[in-house]
């Protein structure tokens, strides 16, 4: 009988540490994931930086300097690239 209770024992506590890993893993994802949201909300947003989008031509002949740019220009012309324009 204590054989049985011993091997009872521990398929309980491989459940027990298992379900313990999983929360853990998740707790972790769920940390990582919103670090990396408010990253890239806070890099990709235009606005957030105090700019407005613009092409760089627009930008250049308004005196305003591109913070970023926000598409490549398969066609070469990077003068009609889209820009994030702080004016």
């Amino acid at each position: 009988m204590l054989k049985n209770k011993s091997g009872a024992e521990l398929t309980l506590n491989t459940i027990v540490i298992a379900a313990l890993v999983v929360l853990i893993l998740v707790i972790v994802t769920m940390v990582f994931m919103g670090q990396f949201g408010q990253f890239t909300d806070s890099v990709g947003d235009c606005r957030n930086r105090g700019g407005e989008i613009r092409s760089a031509e627009e930008c250049r002949e308004e005196g305003g300097t591109p913070i970023m740019h926000l598409d490549n220009d398969d066609n070469g012309d990077s003068e009609q690239s889209k820009v994030c324009c702080s004016v």
